[in-house]
């Protein structure tokens, strides 16, 4: 609840541009920490085109996100308001990975947090160096960039198109043959 108080509730940046915020007085020791991080990783996100970036700790609560959204600083652990979402899964698969090299991805579905916009995540294990689990990092991406890809019309004519779709039938690229 501090961490969402302090760079979320009093952070002085219009929504959607919380992520601009690198520390807050009210949280010395945290934010000597994430002042010197944020820069960095802000840099890179936008960079990369992904939405967030977030580390969570091995119990489930959201320690760090770029993004700093509604829900930065809260548990995604069973019986806490975000555990039935799409990124509280995605902690839980990626927890329950056993190799260092492997990671999950959890397709494109709606998320509360961000409006109920279309997002996906993939994430994977933070282990010690001893090799037990403390943690997962995570990212999000959302659809727009994979359908201004997809929707490159070089080489397919008039009446070709190319569309991605999941496995369980759903469009996940808008086609600019289709009208809204």
């Amino acid at each position: 609840q501090l961490l969402q108080h302090a760079f979320v509730t009093e952070n002085p940046n219009p929504p959607y541009k919380s992520y601009l915020m690198d520390s807050a007085a009210s949280l010395a020791t945290y934010s000597n920490t994430h002042s010197q991080i944020q820069s960095a990783f802000r840099k890179h996100l936008l960079a990369s085109g992904y939405l967030d970036m977030y580390l969570f700790d091995d119990k489930g609560t959201m320690l760090y996100s770029v993004a700093k959204e509604i829900d930065f600083g809260q548990s995604f652990a069973d019986g806490k308001p975000l555990a039935n979402t799409l990124l509280a899964a995605t902690y839980k698969k990626a927890m329950a990975l056993d190799k260092p090299d492997d990671f999950v991805f959890s397709d494109f579905a709606a998320y509360a947090p961000l409006g109920s916009a279309p997002v996906a995540f993939f994430a994977k294990p933070v282990l010690a160096s001893d090799g037990h689990k403390m943690g997962v990092l995570a990212f999000s991406i959302s659809a727009e960039p994979l359908s201004g890809t997809i929707s490159a019309r070089n080489g397919l004519g008039q009446t070709g198109d190319t569309l991605v779709v999941g496995a369980d039938g759903l469009a996940r690229s808008n086609s600019p043959m289709t009208p809204d």
